[in-house]
């Protein structure tokens, strides 16, 4: 949640530094930035998926007492 909503903000502020300031750059710096909240917020994802597959036990488990 907060990193659509800091993805909004920044695409926002990246549209108004292109439009006033022509800065071009700040397009490709943006999109990098947009980029890297999706991987960061994906790895979790992934690896709870990975778990799964491979049927890891849940970490609460305790194996001992099963």
């Amino acid at each position: 949640m907060v990193a659509d909503a800091a993805s909004s903000i920044g695409v926002i502020l990246a549209a108004i530094a292109i439009w006033i300031l022509h800065w071009l750059w700040v397009d490709g710096v943006m999109s990098l930035f947009v980029a890297s909240l999706i991987v960061v917020g994906s790895v979790p994802l992934v690896l709870q998926s990975l778990n799964i597959l491979l049927e890891k036990p849940s970490g609460h488990l305790d194996l001992a007492r099963l």
